[in-house]
């Protein structure tokens, strides 16, 4: 028999409450013996309203037998970019207050041989680390501000006995982005445990499991957001050329996961969600997806002063 699993959303998800989500990834680390410690991270925009009721769940990879987990949160940090002498904006924590980006972080260890996750386990090979908020920032023109849901995976079957530690990110979100300027953003991504090979996506935004957040207009996860397209104003989908004075169209690297493009709307709040594959040989030489994470960043566009960067 087939079973039909029904994600649940938050059903208090109104718009004011939509101005505080900015972002979030999950990034798990193989401690052995099929116990995997996940990291969940959330960024709060520190203007907006205070985090909670934060929803957590191990699934099956096709979204079935999901159940809920209770993490524990470990830090609430302030990782706003201010000059060396200004004060950090996010004070109290977990409070409206400055703009500002605030870290929140949950932990837990799940060991997957435990009998109270057999239905997840049972004839099942990959893995779903989920969460689901509500919502993402009110703010957003590119997409509907409804339910943010994320997730990671590995494939327990394909890891064996070694396991898979998913990659981490060297670097924490960006928030703002200068309007009609050169831009170019990497996460950072560092795979220095298992020696996977990985690979770069850009994905939909997600509302619930397999259920894409309604973009606006003609965005979508391969142009989330508004680049320069000349001659034609409102166009987005021209030739991305990244070499380009300034570049021209929406450039996603999927070898590296480099982004360029030049922001060519001053007022646009986009979202993007970068998914990072890892890859390993099977006994047979085959490459194999052992896992994949996720990191979803919202990103505002703003006039900016005339101190811009140079080309290089």
């Amino acid at each position: 028999m087939k079973t039909l699993f029904i994600w649940l959303t938050l059903a208090f998800c109104v718009q004011a409450q939509a101005s505080h989500v900015i972002g979030a990834d999950i990034t798990y680390t193989h401690k052995g013996n099929r116990v995997y410690h996940v990291v969940y991270t959330i960024y709060r925009e520190c203007a907006g309203l205070q985090l909670q009721n934060v929803q957590f769940f191990l699934s099956k990879g096709d979204g079935s037998s999901a159940i809920s987990i209770s993490p524990n949160r470990t830090g609430i940090k302030d990782i706003s970019v201010v000059c060396k002498n200004d004060t950090l904006p996010c004070k109290p924590q977990n409070t409206p207050s400055k703009t500002g980006i605030e870290c929140h972080s949950y932990e837990i260890d799940l060991d997957l041989k435990q009998s109270s996750f057999n239905t997840v386990m049972a004839n099942n090979c990959q893995v779903l680390f989920s969460m689901s908020i509500c919502c993402r920032n009110g703010a957003i023109t590119t997409l509907m501000p409804d339910n943010m849901y994320l997730e990671s995976m590995v494939d327990v079957c394909l890891a064996g006995n070694k396991g898979n530690t998913s990659p981490r990110f060297g670097f924490n979100p960006i928030k703002s982005i200068c309007c009609n300027n050169y831009f170019l953003y990497n996460v950072g991504a560092i795979e220095d445990t298992d020696a996977d090979s990985l690979g770069f996506r850009s994905v939909p935004a997600l509302k619930n499991f397999n259920d894409s957040a309604l973009y606006t207009g003609t965005f979508s996860s391969r142009i989330p957001m508004t680049p320069y397209c000349p001659p034609n104003p409102g166009v987005i989908n021209c030739r991305a050329l990244p070499g380009a004075k300034p570049p021209r169209g929406f450039y996603f690297n999927t070898y590296n996961g480099d982004i360029t493009f030049t922001p060519n709307k001053c007022d646009e709040v986009g979202v993007m969600v970068m998914q990072e594959d890892e890859w390993r040989k099977d006994s047979t030489g085959v490459l194999r997806r052992v896992g994949y994470i996720k990191r979803e960043s919202t990103w505002f566009v703003s006039t900016c002063s005339d101190n811009n960067a140079p080309y290089i």
